[in-house]
């Protein structure tokens, strides 16, 4: 019958489109069983197992130790890392530890497979996990922080454990990752971290976009544009950074290794799987120096600049592995990884949420062919300027901290030299509408702050994590003052008072900033200077806040604070703060009348201050403690506060820090003019002639030290400290090629998803083409369109091909019924025959396809 015969056409035309639009669907008609990604992919490949479970006893060994007794930890506390059943309790507090506990228990489920109680309890924390309504908690239900970390860690341990899940799992597991994602590249729309780049939320949150992404690309078609929004977003972080060449990062080293983390994972994940390279990055390149040159003698303790918990929140060993396997490969960042990890077995441990969770990228990531080897000039006296940080510091060596001094000096600008210079040379010239990209809320009201350790000591530390305070921060401040909304009459530096630092107003935004005015290292000897006038607030009217530092020798700090008032200004005292979350001050009075020192007890040496103002007048001093919000377990801050009056538009104040080894006899002004000061310090060692610059912005006034602002006379001797900073070759430039010739060392990790044998195919369209990112623009290949399709010998998926026959089939048989009960009896069998070959026809086509 004709009509009969046009619906059946018809019916075999709607087949080929169904078929067609299955072929094109990331689900496709494996929609039933999800596995059309080989796992695991993300980090590795299964050629990869193989060498990772060797490596456990071999090469990897040290690492292996950190991950063993990881696991071992979290199967004694399940209760603290495994997911718990009810959103109640999972929502009911911080709970990156759930998500955080899960790459390190199937990292150690692929090396050890016939390890089944550890697998069973992946799969508990997994399963538990899934079944939650939200990964957001209940405590902090704007804040993505956890979601983030619950994506990456349940995206990462399905991707190394898939292969052994049933199909349920699988598609549960799924599932839950593509709707965890589109929730948070909805908020990615929404919340101030998805337009905000350098910060430690931006990048957590974006890699967990990232790694969400990546995970489900092959199982929902959104998952592109998830991946281009994500790359766009965070490229702009990272072109901010490549402008940072000194390897910094505004937030200090605690939270920097929070956010490093994140961009480690992030340029690993964009090079394996998109080709996108970001290895040339000038930051990366320098980043290792903000480890190495941030570390107290005996790698246990950091600068506590900004939020801090006295070292490092995750890794480092993460991320030093990372940047000596792809960028440095010279050995030196697995050498200060052992060097960290070998302290910390014998003292202070990380947090049970923040140490296991990146030692499956550290792992992964080590390559066994780069020796361990220390910088060079390593344990030798030596300066490192971190100028768009605005941080210097000072190490004579790191091996030996019972003999090692470290001194370290801050005096830069809010976010960062790179982003302040961007926002006040922004195009529309307004601070207040460019810093909206930027938040500094971790940085502290620090400039002209300084910390001091010797012999195994520490003397003078910072505030740590806590309400930005200028008075926790060893800066000074100025009475009377009405600009504070926390600290009365008295007036710090601008932004402080609150929990996270302050930005947003105008005159946060046009002031804010202190200046290294210079830096030098001679005959052991250091020099720093640095002008914080502009911290202040302008209604002080205060022309000059210039603070030196001269370590005349290991246990003698001569510090002088030179403070210039402008005419009009009503500021009649100062106060000057000393801080140390370990050690308390006591104070030593003279007579029993007026203080002018302090002991600090650190429990070996003891060490004393004194001080000394021009004019001896009013001097007061205090001592308290104030409790601390960090969670290092150091609760209390002991804090010595010096006052003195500014009688004079021109005031200077001078203190000694020094220990029991060293007495100090007197100390005098045998000269002072507008422009220059003169101290002898007579020791029990002799005496210290000791001359300053204060108007150091007129090189004719320098007292015959031209390039000069200060200089030490001792024992017949004039040790003249030449201005080194921003004019100083740097020991390690930035043009200086820190890498070796690796070429002949195999890669310890499958560089691409894609293997040799699949060859990339060139598009002249322009929609083919990866993302935009500042590595070279790249073609996708076929092969990694459809690798999900393709295995990684280049060969169909076979449950792709047995979907596709069964349907053939079963459509074929479709037609032949119909056809038999329904068509014409003289034309059923050639009807039918030719039906069949064209469904035959038609997935061939497709099954050639699949393949090329």
């Amino acid at each position: 019958m004709p009509g009969q015969d046009l619906w059946a056409e018809r019916c075999a035309i709607l087949y080929m489109c169904m078929l067609y639009l299955c072929h094109q669907s990331d689900l496709g008609v494996a929609a039933k069983s999800v596995p059309r990604q080989s796992h695991p992919f993300l980090y590795f490949n299964k050629h990869d197992v193989k060498r990772l479970q060797d490596g456990a006893l071999t090469t990897h060994a040290h690492i292996y130790a950190d991950l063993k007794e990881a696991v071992a930890e979290i199967m004694i506390r399940k209760y603290g890392h495994i997911t718990p059943k009810t959103y109640q309790e999972f929502g009911s507090k911080w709970n990156e530890i759930y998500g955080n506990s899960l790459p390190p228990l199937a990292l150690f489920s692929v090396l050890n497979p016939e390890d089944k109680a550890v697998f069973y309890t992946l799969l508990e924390s997994l399963d538990n996990m899934a079944k939650q309504p939200t990964w957001v908690t209940i405590q902090a239900p704007e804040d993505e922080v956890p979601l983030a970390h619950s994506l990456v860690g349940f995206s990462t341990a399905v991707d190394f454990i898939f292969p052994r899940l049933e199909p349920k799992r699988q598609d549960a597991y799924i599932k839950k990752i593509v709707n965890e994602t589109q929730k948070m590249y909805n908020l990615s729309k929404q919340r101030w971290w998805g337009t905000v780049l350098l910060q430690n939320h931006v990048a957590t949150n974006l890699v967990a976009l990232l790694t969400g992404a990546l995970m489900t690309r092959k199982y929902t078609p959104t998952a592109e544009k998830w991946i281009s929004d994500t790359i766009q977003q965070f490229d702009k972080t990272m072109t901010f950074l490549d402008q940072t060449h000194d390897g910094s990062l505004d937030e200090g080293v605690a939270y920097g290794s929070y956010t490093a983390r994140s961009i480690t994972q992030y340029c690993f994940l964009l090079k394996r799987h998109l080709d996108i390279d970001h290895h040339n990055n000038k930051w990366l390149r320098s980043h290792f120096w903000f480890y190495y040159s941030t570390v107290y003698p005996g790698y246990q303790r950091t600068v506590g600049i900004a939020d801090s918990n006295i070292n490092w929140f995750y890794g480092p060993g993460s991320q030093l592995v990372y940047l000596d396997t792809f960028v440095m490969k010279n050995g030196n960042g697995n050498w200060l990884a052992n060097q960290i990890r070998n302290a910390r077995n014998m003292t202070r441990k990380q947090s049970r949420s923040q140490k296991v969770c990146t030692i499956h990228t550290e792992y992964i990531w080590f390559d066994p062919h780069l020796s361990p080897e220390p910088p060079l000039f390593h344990n030798t006296p030596q300066m490192y300027i971190f100028e768009a940080w605005g941080v210097i510091t000072y190490s004579t060596g790191l091996d030996d901290p019972q003999r090692d001094t470290f001194l370290s000096f801050k005096s830069g600008k809010i976010h960062g030299e790179t982003v302040y210079d961007h926002v006040h040379k922004a195009p529309d010239e307004n601070p207040i509408k460019a810093s909206i990209h930027f938040n500094p809320g971790h940085e502290h009201p620090d400039k002209n702050s300084f910390t001091y350790f010797h012999n195994g000591n520490l003397v003078i530390s910072e505030g740590l994590y806590g309400t930005k305070l200028s008075y926790l921060d060893n800066v000074l401040m100025f009475h009377p003052s009405d600009v504070s909304p926390c600290t009365g009459s008295w007036g710090g530096q601008l932004g402080d008072c609150e929990r996270w630092l302050q930005w947003r107003k105008k005159v946060e935004q046009t002031y804010n900033r202190g200046d290294i005015i210079s830096s030098s290292v001679n005959k052991d000897m250091v020099h720093i200077a640095g002008e914080s006038v502009n911290a202040y607030h302008p209604s002080l009217k205060l022309s000059s806040v210039y603070r030196n530092l001269i370590l005349v020798k290991p246990d003698l700090l001569f510090i002088m604070d030179h403070v210039e008032k402008r005419k009009g200004s009503k500021i009649t005292h100062t106060s000057t703060f000393f801080n140390n979350y370990l050690n308390k001050f006591i104070g030593v009075c003279n007579l029993g009348i007026e203080c002018d020192s302090a002991i600090i007890d650190t429990g070996g040496d003891t060490f004393r201050i004194q001080w000394m103002a021009e004019t001896s007048k009013g001097t007061e001093s205090t001592i308290k403690t104030f409790p601390s919000n960090t969670a290092s377990n150091h609760n209390r801050i002991h804090n010595l506060n010096v006052t003195f009056e500014l009688p004079d538009d021109i005031n200077r104040m001078a203190y000694i820090i020094h220990s029991s080894q060293v007495t100090i006899n007197s100390m005098n002004i045998i000269e002072s003019t507008g422009s220059y000061i003169v101290w002898e310090i007579n020791t029990s060692s002799g005496v210290y002639i000791i001359s300053v610059i204060t108007d150091y912005t007129n090189a004719q006034k320098r007292n015959g030290m031209p390039n000069s602002l200060a200089s030490v006379e001792y024992d017949g001797a004039t040790t003249i400290f030449q201005n080194q900073y921003k004019s100083a070759v740097r020991l390690f430039s930035n043009d200086t090629d820190i890498s070796r010739d690796s070429s002949s060392f195999p890669s310890p990790i499958t560089e691409h998803i894609v293997t040799t044998e699949t060859q990339e195919v060139k598009f002249e369209n322009a929609d083919d083409v990866v993302v935009d990112g500042p590595g070279e623009r790249k073609p996708l290949s076929k092969s990694n369109r459809n690798n999900g399709d393709i295995g990684e010998t280049g060969n169909p998926n076979p449950s792709t091909i047995f979907v596709i026959i069964i349907v053939s089939l079963g459509a074929s048989g479709i037609l032949l019924v119909y056809k038999m009960l329904f068509g014409r009896s003289r034309d059923s069998r050639s009807d039918v025959s030719k039906y069949v070959i064209i469904v035959a026809s038609m997935t061939i086509v497709f099954y050639i396809l699949d393949i090329y």
